[in-house]
């Protein structure tokens, strides 16, 4: 609990630092990647260690992996958030998790965030 607690307490420090650097201070934004709204995966699951992973040959050495195949889309999108390097400030504004789409139609979605970027599933 004590963990938790400190990094919440980190968390809120990291804000207030950004707030008054940006907000306050008009810092200009760094100049970042801009993530491609569509990225063809290919996910697997390793059934020894029961976890889904993605990877994607259009993006070398990035890797995602989650537990339940629903919690993919979030994975992959913070992994993307990382690969890019965009920063903390930044990251923490954009609300959007992606869906895929399998290769049959269906669809896996982040429920609670607004979509906007999708990984077409490459069958294995």
């Amino acid at each position: 609990m004590l963990n938790y607690k400190r990094y919440i307490m980190y968390d809120i420090i990291l804000d207030f630092i950004d707030k008054i650097k940006y907000e306050v201070l008009k810092s200009p934004l760094p100049i970042v990647a801009r993530i491609p709204s569509e990225i063809d995966i290919k996910i697997e699951y390793d059934n020894k260690n029961k976890v889904f992973w993605v990877e994607s040959n259009d993006l070398p050495d990035f890797v995602a992996s989650a537990i339940k195949e629903e919690e993919l889309p979030k994975e992959i999108h913070d992994t993307l958030l990382l690969y890019f390097d965009i920063p903390r400030y930044i990251a923490k504004k954009l609300s959007s998790v992606g869906e895929i789409i399998k290769p049959d139609g269906t669809r896996i979605i982040d429920k609670g965030h607004k979509t906007t970027y999708q990984y077409h599933y490459e069958a294995v």
